[in-house]
Parts: structure tokens; sequence; C-alpha cells
């Protein structure tokens, strides 16, 4: 009956529907989450400021004032209770932690398939070289994120080039190997075309 509600009448549909129940029977659909995250989202997008008082005269089950909670959620609260819906139905359901418990695993498994390896960059490569090793790492695994190549300097040398340590699959050594290898024949050149310019004034 609802299912091609107009999203400028989404306010009056809220009010009009007290439950999570209802709104999923009405079909609210577009959002592409679970039911509590719509019923969540659309009371804080689309319900009027109110007070609780005024809630109350008009036999609201909800209101909303536009103001966090003592959680820090804006969000719409329970009239009677005056409790934050946010914090009785939390965003992340059981469905969204484990799926995150399950992502955690699979990089967790990885990560412990990876090795230390050492590499000198200068530092205007550096993000060039953790974009490069994020992309062998994701033909891996597409979970890993540019956190687990824990990239860390551990010594610094001439020239703006230093030591930095990222975790690799062994099986990328070598293609990591020779594009350090490219960036680090560059970068020089470049060095020395700059001396070279200086020196002759230019």
């Amino acid at each position: 009956m609802y299912g091609t509600y107009a999203m400028s009448n989404l306010h009056t549909y809220i009010l009009a529907h007290r439950s999570r129940t209802e709104l999923k029977k009405c079909g609210v659909r577009g959002i592409g989450v679970s039911v509590d995250v719509r019923h969540t989202y659309l009371h804080n997008r689309f319900m009027q400021i109110i007070s609780r008082q005024h809630a109350i005269t008009q036999r609201l089950s909800k209101y909303f004032t536009g103001k966090p909670c003592k959680n820090g959620h804006i969000a719409a609260r329970y009239t009677k209770s005056s409790v934050c819906m946010e914090c009785l139905h939390p965003t992340f359901t059981s469905t969204d932690r484990e799926q995150r418990q399950s992502i955690k695993v699979v990089r967790d498994a990885a990560r412990s398939q990876m090795i230390r390896h050492g590499y000198v960059l200068h530092s205007s490569d550096l993000d060039s070289f953790a974009a490069m090793a994020l992309f062998y790492a994701r033909l891996h695994e597409p979970a890993l994120t540019p956190g687990d190549l824990g990239r860390m300097l551990t010594s610094t040398g001439l020239n703006g080039f230093a030591h930095y340590v990222f975790w690799i699959f062994p099986e990328d050594r070598a293609a990591l190997l020779e594009f350090e290898t490219i960036l680090r024949a560059n970068r020089e050149q470049a060095i020395r075309d700059s001396a070279a310019l200086a020196a002759a004034g230019l």
C-alpha cells in the first residue's frame, strides 16, 4: 500500500506509523540497510523537532528534540520514558557485528601469512610505494586495509631517503623490490638533475 510512498510525505508517514513492525509492513525501501537502521534513519531525517510535552498532548509514541542524549545520540526518543531510541536499538545490529567479526577473522588470517620487509624510499615516493604494496596485498586478500601493512620508519638517510618496514606477502617481495629500485633510480636522477641546474645557476 505504501510501497511507493513519496519522500516528501515521509514526515506524516513516520508520525502515523509508530512501530518498526508497521514500518516493515508498509514496505519502506531504498536506504539499503536493515529495518532497525531504516527506522532510526527516517526518524532522525524527517521528524519535526517537538517537545515531549507536545508529544504527550498529541498522543505520539515518540518525539524528536534535535539535541544529543546523555550518550551523544541525536535521535528520536520514546514519549513514555524519554529514552533515546538509539540507546535502546543501536544502529549496528547483531548481523552487522557478526559481519565485522567475520571480516576481522579473515584479515587476521591473512596477516598471519605476511612478513616484514624493509625498503629504502624517498619521502616523496612513500605514498606511491604504500599504494603499490596495498595493491599487491589485496590480490591475496581484498579485505586488507592500509593499516594492515603497518608501514614504519626505522632509520633516516641523506637527501630525504629513509628506511621503512612494511608487512607484505612473501610472494610479492620480488615485485616490490623492483618497484623500489625504479622509484629510487628516478628520484636519484631527479636529485642529480636538480643539483646540476643549481650548479649552473639556472
